[in-house]
C-alpha cells in the first residue's frame, strides 16, 4: 500500500527584520567583545594516525598569499 505524502504549513511563521536581530538575547551577551576560541592544534598520536596519508591543498591559497 503506497502512503500519501502532504505538506502541512506551518501554524505561525515569524517576521524577522534582519539577520543581525539580537532582540531576544540579553545585552551583556550582545555587547561583548567576540573571542575566538583558542588553537588547539597539537593533536594526540592516536588522533594525528586517524589522517595518515591524508593530505589537502586549498587550492585558493595563491589568491589569500597575494
Amino acid at each position: 500500500k503506497k502512503k500519501k505524502i502532504r505538506s502541512i504549513a506551518p501554524s505561525f511563521k515569524p517576521l524577522l527584520q534582519a539577520e543581525e536581530d539580537v532582540s531576544q538575547f540579553h545585552s551583556k551577551f550582545t555587547h561583548q567583545t567576540p573571542v575566538d576560541s583558542p588553537d588547539d592544534s597539537t593533536l594526540s598520536e592516536s588522533a594525528n594516525q586517524v589522517f595518515r596519508g591524508f593530505t589537502y591543498i586549498f587550492k585558493k591559497i595563491n589568491q589569500w598569499c597575494k
